[in-house]
């Protein structure tokens, strides 16, 4: 699966659905850019996966995002993430997903598009900084 565009570095945590004809199969996945921002696409064949051609591949995001900071350094052995209930490096992948219903395909994924300001603490590495926050978002996209 390619979108198409030799700048984009990844294609990555793809998540299947099958449709309820033999022949429906879709694949979402992230897409990072050649500037780090990240994008969900997915691509959609109606030969049982043998091809996923270009003219059935979508953007299911609105808009490029950037991922939140994952991987603080608090020493030379340790680091946390921005969110200290999640391990360091877990940012968007346990997020992704996509499910066939009744014609439609149901896509959700994590997404950095909205910021949060941490509060000033003096024993926080991002005290006072701005950053990406993900969050789950929802689309609903017709099977191509």
């Amino acid at each position: 699966m390619n979108s198409g565009n030799a700048s984009d570095l990844h294609h990555v945590l793809p998540s299947l659905a099958l449709d309820n004809g033999p022949n429906g199969v879709h694949v979402a996945f992230y897409t990072q850019h050649a500037d780090g921002t990240l994008d969900v696409d997915m691509a959609n064949s109606h030969d049982r996966g043998i091809s996923f051609p270009y003219n059935r591949s979508i953007r299911v995001t609105s808009m490029p995002f950037a991922l939140a900071p994952s991987n603080i350094k608090l020493s030379t052995s340790t680091s946390t993430n921005y969110d200290r209930i999640v391990d360091p490096c877990y940012v968007v992948g346990e997020y992704l997903n996509v499910k066939a219903a009744n014609g439609a395909l149901h896509v959700l994924w994590g997404d950095g598009r909205n910021n949060v300001t941490e509060p000033v603490n003096s024993l926080d590495p991002l005290s006072g900084q701005t950053h990406p926050q993900t969050d789950v978002f929802y689309q609903k996209v017709q099977a191509q």
